[in-house]
């Protein structure tokens, strides 16, 4: 600024260059801070009294006439725009006697940002009633967490039914905090699900995931939060989460998390994905310290002073090692219950219900307590008061409204739909169900919605849009309405919406339907506390009267759901197909079409015959299938490309898809609508009926059996029940569910002994059988064990798996079990005689061609057991991900040996020859059949042989005496340096590991869950594999930046966020050795702090070699710091790790 000072006073111009107005890391540019301020140097008096700041205010900061002269003639007032925007951008408050504005203003000209001012625009109105000892202990319990040093930064609060109370809690929680200053953090106040729009009526608008995202990157922008944006494409929500990590490790926050609740199933991650609940998935990514490369983007402890408190009006906690439980919120007594049912605006009848009411004082019980007083009979009202649980409650309300069909539909199609149900889809939907109705199959005379529209023998009935308002209305207590998020493809394109139309509005003649604008509005039904859909649906399968009802209301919601989700992907962006979020509908289809075959096989609806319309067959059996085989695996995973662990990197969603797909139809019919059932790793009951069964429902349906989905067929059945116990196992281990994994293997093993041999392979294996016996054994002829159908394969598989199970619980005798496990599927000792490895060794002479010859040999004795027929490529495919299994298992023992061991290099020597002829097997694949589908290469296998070759590599360039962590007296003990590798073997290995990684990443960066992982196994090879340490592992750092803001996809993926912390702690360690002073000692603490996170996210998930590994790692850090090469760990809440 001088310079240009100096210039304009000579009379030259200044030269300006051209900047971004505005930066994501820095808000305004520097050119444009410069402007400002000098804008607010020469005229802040005017101006400031034009935005209303108060006039001592003004005295106090008023500038020197000097000051003026010197940059009054800079700028003119075409730049008054520019600072307005930036003052009212960053909210200052004038009223505040705390605030200092001016000063605020000149914070921003100096460092590029404002600092972050509370943000509780959202925050509803709710007086702070109950001063009980109780709640006052708990506020100081939650401050102390706030206040308090943490590494679990997470607090879950939980008001049973107090959504209310919640608000309350929140604001009072902010009165106790006292005003912002520099000794608190700024607030941040969200609502979770829905925002409260109005109290009388009550009125909540929904809140997407994308919503949240959109609220957070307003807060971090200095923008009101009610006026913000939200992200719509998956590419825009993930920019605006890496925006707010950066800045959330630059300027830390508390964030108040209100109204949290979920619909409470036994599928807990697929209900959550329904209701487009995206909390859990948010607080995972934002837990997580971003870590930029650039030293201003790094401190090191910074992103720890961030605190989130979550209030959850459902009994809910979050499954995360860095979150805590604090003690539930205490329900009010009668005077308290009785002030906060008159701020909510209830009349004076309703106030005195809720102070004498005998059932729990929640606003769950006050609603029912209200219905039945508001629209039942005189006893019913009398007796509300005197009920004493919700449940009751919710019983005697469903009695009431079962002399209203109408209204009884209303509020089980909300109850029905996990996210509540907009008003176009439930004309819609109960348009169907009138054209449906069949007296016979449905003789409950509370469903019959034609009878209740003919009323007082009107010549006409009454048009069923006008009863649905009129029971809305009725609802009024249990019901809200507000705005439904919009979703890309349905609610953006009116030529979408009038296709929807056409296709279910013209039913029957004497339907009517909203047309136009009101059919397609986003106005939408949800209950006005959220645990009323689960009292509701609980009481509503009690009676088993009502289970076809159900089944009926199932099916149609599940076909309108279908309806959508082919407008969304004919009409939507395709390319946010990436995100989960846009199969959504999809999603919802499966689940309500399950749910509508929960009476089981043989138990089809006739009644789905009238309908004019109907996506699919009306027979179980083989809607079971479609379900299945087209709309689950065909649609949404589509293999070999397995789009949900591969692209979505939702393994907890496959799990839960699968599990309900086994459960459909069995003893419980309704398990998975409740959280307090069980549900079983099984057989699906729809796939144990017998052809004969299937053809002659399909014969009294009218239906056909179907070409392409024969279930009634053995093969096809077992098939199909093999594939969902692997994909179940597969997908549980990769989520962490151990158990779970236990639960598929034993499901297996029952599954493979009442399977019988395929018939395809038996005239074979006879003649084999025949040609053994008499001495003349056909050389083409494959033995018997070496039947290669979907069993054999299916037992491979699941061998595998037990493989890896035992892998990552640190089974100390997988070594030995492995061969075990085989030989227990059916394989015989001459398959196993090929993990016999040659005794080559790093100094053996020309290493390369040793290994290659020995490849060409291990190929031939391959190919003399196998013949060139059906499954070959899927034979070498399969051995080849075997032996890479085997080889982990090497790695894993000698990764816990001294660097010194004798027998550690011969481990990691024997892993690599595994690895390396199972690579020889998968090109050998290829040879034999070059468009096989499942030649795709198995990325975990891949990876394990580039880490092979990395411990290859650190074994020849080993030397004792420049061991990091080696004491002086083990430096002592080498008498004589050991023999120098030959510098050509140690290029191999580094060439054999290039050209993995150049091939994995040409077949697989393709997928967004796979990305991270390449660049963490990029990172490995640079710190590994380099020549100048320090460089190298910059590089490697500037890696695992990229890896983590790729993280998305993946973020639901443990075992990916593991290997980047694992080696994010192994690179600041390395620099940490390798430099001096600070920078050193914020390296050092950023390695104790990712190897804490490390143990802790292992531990949590029991997953055993992980801890082991943290703990390794912890023990290093410690031998370093007890030497004197590095700092000793200075963070509080670290944990002591035993044995580290």
């Amino acid at each position: 600024m001088l310079k240009r000072w100096q210039a304009e006073r000579n009379g030259a111009q200044p030269k300006v260059r051209s900047q971004r107005l505005f930066d994501d890391k820095i808000g305004l540019s520097l050119n444009a801070r410069i402007r400002i301020a000098a804008a607010l140097f020469g005229k802040v008096g005017p101006f400031c009294k034009a935005l209303g700041v108060p006039d001592e205010h003004i005295r106090q900061r008023q500038p020197s006439p000097d000051t003026v002269a010197k940059v009054v003639a800079y700028l003119d007032d075409e730049h008054y725009p520019i600072l307005e925007s930036a003052f009212r951008g960053a909210r200052l408050s004038w009223e505040d006697p705390a605030a200092d504005p001016i000063a605020e203003c000149f914070t921003w000209f100096t460092t590029g940002h404002l600092p972050l001012c509370d943000a509780r625009d959202l925050m509803p109105e709710a007086t702070f009633h109950d001063e009980s000892k109780e709640r006052k202990d708990l506020l100081d319990e939650v401050e102390r967490f706030l206040r308090g040093p943490t590494l679990q930064p997470i607090m879950t609060l939980v008001g049973d039914g107090m959504c209310e109370g919640l608000h309350a809690f929140a604001g009072a929680l902010c009165e106790r905090l006292g005003p912002q200053s520099a000794q608190r953090r700024p607030i941040c106040y969200l609502p979770v699900s829905r925002l409260l729009v109005s109290k009388k009526p009550l009125r909540y608008d929904k809140v997407s995931y994308a919503k949240l995202v959109g609220y957070l990157a307003a807060f971090y922008r200095r923008e009101p939060l009610a006026d913000a944006p939200w992200p719509i494409s998956s590419a825009a929500m993930r920019a605006e989460l890496q925006f707010v990590r950066r800045n959330m490790a630059i300027d830390p926050c508390t964030l108040i998390l209100d109204g949290f609740s979920t619909f409470e199933s036994t599928l807990p991650r697929l209900a959550a994905l329904m209701i487009d609940d995206g909390l859990a998935s948010l607080l995972d990514e934002l837990i997580h310290p971003y870590r930029g490369v650039d030293a201003a983007e790094r401190p090191a402890l910074a992103f720890n002073d961030n605190r989130f408190i979550v209030l959850a009006s459902s009994p809910v906690r979050f499954d995360s090692p860095f979150a805590v439980i604090a003690p539930p919120l205490d329900q009010p007594d009668a005077t308290t219950m009785g002030k906060i049912a008159r701020d909510q605006g209830r009349h004076d009848r309703m106030v005195k219900a809720a102070q004498t009411m005998a059932a729990d004082k929640t606003d769950v019980a006050l609603a029912l307590v209200q219905m039945l007083i508001t629209e039942g009979d005189d006893d019913q009202a009398a007796r509300a008061i005197s009920i004493s649980t919700e449940a009751d409650l919710a019983r005697e309300v469903l009695c009431m409204l079962r002399e209203h069909p109408v209204t009884l539909a209303v509020v089980t199609c909300a109850a029905l739909m996990p996210d509540g149900v907009r008003l176009a889809t439930l004309n819609r939907v109960l348009g169907a169900w009138r054209e449906a109705w069949d007296e016979a199959a449905l003789d409950q005379p509370c469903w019959n919605l034609d009878a209740a529209l003919q009323e007082n023998d009107r010549t006409s009935p009454k048009p069923l849009s006008q009863a649905i308002n009129e029971a809305i209305d009725c609802l009024e207590p249990l019901l809200t309405q507000g705005q439904d998020a919009k979703i890309l493809g349905l609610d953006t394109l009116d030529h979408a919406r009038e296709r929807l139309e056409f296709a279910t509005a013209r039913r029957r003649e004497d339907s009517e339907f909203p047309s136009g604008d009101d059919c397609f509005d986003c106005t939408y039904l949800d209950f006005t506390a959220p645990r009323l859909r689960n009292l509701l649906i609980e009481h509503l399968i009690e009676n088993e009267a009502d289970h076809s009802a159900l089944a009926r209301l199932h099916r149609l919601l599940g076909e309108e759901m279908l309806l959508q989700y082919n407008l969304i992907v004919r009409h939507g962006d395709w390319r946010d197909s990436d995100d989960i979020r846009f199969f959504r509908r999809l999603f919802q289809a499966i689940y309500h079409g399950a749910c509508s075959l929960a009476l089981g096989p043989g138990k089809s609806d006739p009644g789905l015959h009238g309908l004019s319309f109907r996506a699919l067959p009306a027979q179980n059996s083989i809607s079971f299938v479609r379900y299945y085989a087209v709309f689950y695996r065909a649609l949404l995973e589509a293999p070999p490309e397995w789009h949900l662990t591969r692209t979505q990197g939702r393994d907890d969603i496959k799990v839960d898809l699968l599990r309900l797909m086994m459960n459909v139809g069995s003893g419980d019919p309704w398990a998975f609508l409740s959280d307090k059932a069980l549900l079983e790793t099984r057989i699906p009951p729809f796939l144990t009926v017998e052809r004969a069964d299937i053809e002659a429902e399909a014969k009294a349906m009218g239906d056909g059996v179907g070409p392409g989905l024969n279930a009634g067929n053995v093969e096809t059945r077992l098939t199909l029940i093999s594939e969902q116990f692997t994909s179940l196992a597969k997908a549980a281990l990769r989520n962490n569910e151990l158990d779970l994994v236990d639960e598929a293997l034993d499901a297996s093993r029952e599954l493979f002994r009442i399977w019988p041999d395929s018939e395809a392979f038996r005239p074979r294996r006879k003649e084999a059988q025949a040609g053994e016996a008499s001495g003349k054994a056909s050389k083409d002829a494959p033995p018997n064990y070496f039947a290669w159908d979907a069993k054999r394969r299916a037992q491979l598989a699941m061998a595998r798996t037990e493989i890896d199970l035992g892998i990552v619980r640190d089974d100390q005798r997988q070594d030995r079990r492995a061969k075990a496990i085989l030989k227990e599927f059916g394989f015989e000792e001459a398959w196993l005689k090929l993990f016999e490895t040659p005794a080559i060794t790093l100094r053996t002479p020309n290493f390369g061609d040793a290994v290659e010859t020995w490849l060409e040999s291990f190929q031939d004795q391959v190919a003399q057991k196998v013949t060139s027929d059906h499954g070959l490529s899927e034979t070498l495919a399969a051995w080849s991900d075997l032996l890479s299994a085997v080889a982990e298992i090497d790695i894993i023992h000698a990764g816990d040996m001294a660097p010194s061991h004798p027998r550690r290099q011969t481990l990691f020597m024997r892993a690599f020859l595994y690895l390396a002829a199972g690579d020889r097997l998968r090109r050998s694949s290829f040879a034999f059949s070059p468009l096989a589908r499942d030649f795709h290469i198995n990325p975990h296998g891949a990876r394990v042989l580039v880490r092979g070759l990395l411990q290859l590599i650190k074994a020849a360039r080993y030397k004792p005496e420049l061991d990091e962590t080696a004491t002086a007296e083990v430096t002592a003990q080498v008498s004589t340096p050991a023999p120098t590798i030959d510098p050509a073997t140690v290029q191999y290995l580094v060439s054999q590991a290039r050209r993995q990684m150049d091939m994995l990443g040409r077949l697989v960066a393709r997928y967004p869950t796979e990305r991270p992982s390449l660049l963490i196994l990029d990172a490995a090879f640079a710190r590994q594999a380099g020549t100048d340490p320090l460089a190298d592992l910059k590089v490697a750092e500037r890696l695992l930046a990229e890896a983590d803001a790729q993280m998305g996809a993946a973020a639901h993926r443990p075992r990916v966020r593991l290997r980047l912390m694992r080696e994010r702690a192994k690179v600041y360690r390395g620099i940490a050795m390798l430099t001096q002073g600070e920078e050193q000692k914020t390296y050092a603490q950023l390695a104790y702090l990712e190897i804490d996170r490390l143990y802790r996210l292992a531990h949590h998930g029991g997953l055993t070699l992980w801890e082991s590994i943290a703990k390794r790692q912890r023990s290093k850090m410690n031998r370093l710091a007890a030497l004197g090469r590095l700092p000793a760990a200075d963070i509080p809440g670290l944990l002591e790790l035993q044995g580290a």
